[in-house]
């Protein structure tokens, strides 16, 4: 892991930009932007959330928590490399969604709480994600090296 940690930083930084890119665009701009991305994936959220339900306004909170979560699993990874506890992850999860909200203030959109938590909701699900395939290719390591401990006796 320690040997990826350059590689993690890098795609954890390349988000926050993302991220905080799009908290710079103008009101109009963002609006543009959020319809576009409707138009494209209406027909798969249909699926999900039934036809006639999918609106911009879903679509700009899925966006908030899919990126969240996107750079939860790269924080979540940095801090593995770091050996550090989860806990740091969040924090910084935490202070990026103030940050991003405070940014749109100052962009003519209103900064809003109810972001944030949704923000911090996609860190603790990359987190989260993260931590579970660990332990699965923990497990299933010691099951294979069992396995071959007992066919070796």
């Amino acid at each position: 892991m320690k040997k990826l940690k350059p590689l993690i930083v890098t795609f954890a930084v390349l988000t926050l930009l993302f991220i905080w890119t799009n908290s710079f665009l103008s009101a109009g701009m963002s609006s543009r932007a959020s319809g576009y991305f409707t138009r494209i994936m209406t027909p798969l959220l249909e699926l999900v959330f039934g036809r006639g339900n999918v609106t911009e306004h879903l679509v700009r909170k899925l966006a908030h928590f899919t990126e969240y979560a996107f750079f939860g699993l790269w924080l979540a990874l940095w801090m593995k490399a770091d050996d550090r506890k989860a806990l740091y992850a969040l924090l910084a999860g935490f202070v990026t969604a103030f940050i991003d909200e405070t940014i749109q203030m100052f962009t003519g959109r209103g900064p809003s709480i109810k972001d944030v938590w949704i923000d911090l909701f996609g860190v603790t699900a990359g987190i989260g994600f993260i931590h579970i395939v660990i332990a699965i290719v923990r497990c299933c390591g010691k099951n294979i090296k069992n396995k071959k401990e007992a066919v070796c006796k």
